[in-house]
């Protein structure tokens, strides 16, 4: 995986977020890694293609501002994925092979969380927003910031006002920060919040200076998600989105072969492609299956109690089986059983719930009542039958990919 970015990664802002969210999710995957920062716009294309090139299967463009050149490259290089992140609601559908994603945090939330704190620390009713370029994400977050700034301070008795957003024009040019922040300064901003990188450094200078120069900490600043407390004195807070979790699922849909298939048709139902008879048939399975340990606990544990103690453990456990084996429509073994953590922590909360209805007292408040072990044994058994019925299902063919191939 490879990822360019107009920013340095050792920025203290985006570009490192960006940065260890890639480094972070390819640890947790096992995959490698590479980056090109601090790169021109002119120089977008030629970084992606020469990636492409050495054969990298993933381009990580953290930015709307990378679309064309990413939908360029894309059309080129059919077999390579390309994640955009911030990138637009319709960019997958403008790449003709299918092979573009955008990874969306809701900017207007992102806003909406840093302009309710700029509200509240606001002493002189106005704040202010600076950004690079006019992206969708950035005048999302402009638009959330000036709203929520604007509620919270009423609702502290405040008046607060938004100055007009200025741009850049570039993510790098943290001089223009300065000259930015200086200027919002003088018309009385003393809350800022940026979506532009180095700018937003240029940016903290200015206002560390301007607080220097009053003797007190008097203006704020809001910052990119890798700056830290105490690193600016000016900053207050930073908001942070989890985007290695993003770029996990982008990797994820990678190895399943996720991006080889077509955008699903917007009128497709969610059935379509013979998932609805395979949620029967499922269904019947689990349903054979619970009923079945439910006749063998009853019938050799001597009691209706212990039928359904069978049937509760089959039922409640082989569900946690099945969520491994919806993770993909390839076999779970070639795509590594436990290589998602997330779901590893999930099953496993699980399954101590689970027995601790079968084995404690708690189970004396659910009509659970002590199998013999044998009886554990079989139920084990049992629990484990869709893991073999899916792995088969799946290499024969008949759990098939519910989107055609890209042409």
């Amino acid at each position: 995986m490879a990822m360019i970015c107009d920013s340095s990664i050792s920025d203290g802002g985006w570009g490192m977020s960006c940065y260890n969210a890639m480094v972070d999710a390819a640890a947790e995957r096992g995959w490698a890694t590479e980056v090109s920062d601090s790169i021109a716009q002119s120089a977008y294309y030629d970084t992606i293609i020469s990636y492409c090139d050495l054969g990298y299967d993933l381009i990580y463009a953290p930015g709307n501002q990378y679309t064309d050149a990413v939908l360029q490259a894309a059309e080129e290089f059919p077999d390579v994925a390309f994640a955009l992140l911030n990138g637009g609601e319709d960019t997958p559908a403008k790449a003709v092979n299918g092979n573009v994603t955008s990874l969306l945090p809701n900017a207007q939330q992102v806003g909406w969380i840093a302009g309710a704190l700029a509200g509240l620390m606001t002493k002189s009713g106005t704040v202010a927003f600076i950004g690079a370029m006019e992206l969708d994400t950035t005048l999302g977050k402009y638009n959330g910031f000036k709203e929520a700034a604007a509620y919270v301070g009423q609702q502290e008795g405040k008046t607060v006002s938004t100055l007009d957003v200025v741009y850049s024009g570039d993510f790098s040019a943290a001089d223009k920060g300065i000259e930015f922040a200086k200027a919002m300064i003088d018309q009385g901003a003393d809350v800022f919040f940026g979506d532009a990188s180095a700018v937003d450094s240029g940016a903290r200078q200015a206002i560390d200076e301007a607080n220097a120069a009053s003797g007190s900490v008097s203006i704020y600043d809001i910052a990119q998600p890798s700056d830290l407390l105490g690193q600016n004195e000016c900053i207050i807070g930073s908001q942070v989105t989890d985007n290695a979790s993003l770029v996990g699922l982008c990797m994820e849909a990678v190895e399943s072969d996720v991006m080889d298939r077509a955008p699903k048709p917007k009128n497709e139902g969610i059935f379509a492609h013979g998932l609805g008879i395979q949620v029967v048939l499922q269904g019947c399975m689990f349903a054979v299956l619970t009923l079945i340990g439910f006749l063998l606990g009853e019938r050799y544990g001597g009691s209706l109690e212990a039928g359904q103690t069978m049937a509760f453990m089959v039922l409640s456990l082989t569900q946690i089986v099945q969520a491994f084996n919806m993770r993909s429509e390839h076999s779970l073994f070639k795509i590594g059983v436990f290589t998602n953590h997330k779901l590893n922590w999930a099953a496993l909360l699980s399954v101590v719930l689970v027995c601790l209805v079968l084995f404690t007292p708690v189970g004396i408040a659910f009509g659970m009542v002590s199998l013999p072990a044998w009886l554990y044994l079989c139920g084990l058994g049992l629990i484990l039958v869709p893991l073999v019925v899916m792995e088969l299902a799946k290499a024969v063919g008949l759990v098939k990919k519910r989107h055609g191939k890209k042409q």
